[in-house]
């Protein structure tokens, strides 16, 4: 999603077909691409759909923000206009419309520029981001083919994990039933992304703690 101009057809082109075209929309105003993937030895089927800027109220009323899995959000370094309605517009409707969980990207196309015609830099993309709580921000360059890729398999990761996440261990039932309907349940097990995170934060916090003490 995005204004007018801003590089989502060539950002999708130029990751699915490693193309870049000027015009290539032409009077199109839906557009899709589809591409295989595998994650973790789980093959997925992606489907990418481009809506032209101006179609906002159709993505509204025929459901690509309730639909879609994961929603890239896109503006034009070179141009302030659609940065801020990037803020006031894009990111606003799929806060409003899209599904509960739907994985939300924040892409800055045109980042090859000259730093003469820039308007937006990459402090700003990522206060935008910070602002509605984004996890994941790029810069890139679809003319150049810098970081694209990035930006697709980033936000595919993201269905991924959480399409293909371990199901959660069954509650433990106060009373066993009868034998002749006792079931053995083995619980898959979970990685937890942030127990690395965890262990360094509480070395950390041992490290401080014994650090005072000695200084007292």
């Amino acid at each position: 999603m995005g204004d007018p101009g801003v590089g989502k057809s060539s950002l999708m082109y130029r990751f699915a077909d490693d193309d870049f075209e000027m015009g290539l929309r032409g009077s199109m105003k839906v557009d899709s691409k589809f591409i295989r993937a595998d994650f973790g030895g789980k093959q997925a089927r992606v489907q990418i759909w481009d809506v032209m800027g101006c179609e906002r109220q159709r993505a509204i009323d025929d459901g690509y923000y309730s639909g879609a899995d994961a929603i890239l959000v896109v503006y034009d370094v070179t141009s302030q206009e659609s940065y801020e309605n990037a803020r006031s517009v894009w990111l606003y409707d799929v806060m409003t419309y899209g599904k509960p969980g739907v994985a939300v990207g924040l892409c800055a196309n045109k980042s090859d520029v000259d730093m003469l015609y820039r308007r937006v830099t990459p402090i700003d993309g990522r206060e935008l981001a910070l602002d509605f709580d984004v996890p994941c921000f790029w810069e890139a360059s679809a003319k150049e083919g810098i970081n694209v890729n990035i930006v697709f398999a980033d936000l595919a990761r993201k269905i991924a994990m959480a399409r293909f996440q371990a199901p959660p261990a069954p509650v433990a039932q106060s009373a066993a039933p009868p034998a002749a309907q006792q079931q053995q349940y083995i619980a898959a097990p979970t990685y937890s992304g942030d127990s690395l995170k965890h262990r360094e934060m509480a070395a950390l916090r041992d490290q401080y703690t014994r650090t005072e003490q000695t200084l007292r």
